[in-house]
């Protein structure tokens, strides 16, 4: 079973649990809490969490720990449910650019745009994957929808899934 796979049942597991807890559970009446609490699944090698999803800006917002490799440049992207991929199995979304490498055992926190037009409304729920692509010599020199290329042509620009998120927007 490839990654996208188990990234894309984990996505469909996360939102079956939210809508029997809305349909179920005691959902959320006028002006009521939200029973739903955001989620973060990591890919083996990183942990995640304090994820949110902001109403105004659209944007989703989680911390990342690389347990893994250190990698000395790096971009990211969040692919909602639903997204294309590209020939090569890739995402066709737009990776952005992170300043600076990722060290093993050091946690970022990130801002993803949801590719959702903001403002949403409150309740709205984002589910999709976060991917990285990543060098662990030289630096990624360009990103573009579902590539990332390395000033280095000796060393391989590498892509990871490396969580499944859900969020409902605050």
């Amino acid at each position: 079973m490839g990654i996208k796979a188990l990234v894309a049942g984990a996505a469909v597991a996360l939102a079956v649990v939210y809508v029997v807890i809305r349909v179920f559970g005691n959902g959320p009446f006028l002006g009521e809490p939200s029973p739903f609490a955001p989620s973060c699944v990591p890919a083996y090698g990183f942990s995640c969490g304090n994820v949110t999803f902001d109403k105004s800006t659209a944007n989703l917002t989680l911390s990342l720990r690389n347990n893994a490799t250190g990698w000395t440049s790096w971009a990211v992207a969040y692919v909602p449910q639903g997204a294309g991929y590209n020939a090569y199995g890739l995402p066709n979304v737009t990776f952005v650019m992170q300043g600076g490498g990722f060290a093993k055992g050091e946690t970022k926190r990130l801002v993803l745009g949801s590719s959702m037009a903001a403002p949403v409304a409150p309740g709205t729920v984002s589910v999709g994957s976060v991917w990285v692509c990543y060098v662990t010599g030289g630096d990624i020199a360009s990103t573009g929808r579902g590539l990332c290329r390395s000033n280095n042509p000796i060393d391989t620009v590498r892509y990871a899934s490396v969580a499944t998120v859900v969020a409902e927007a605050t």
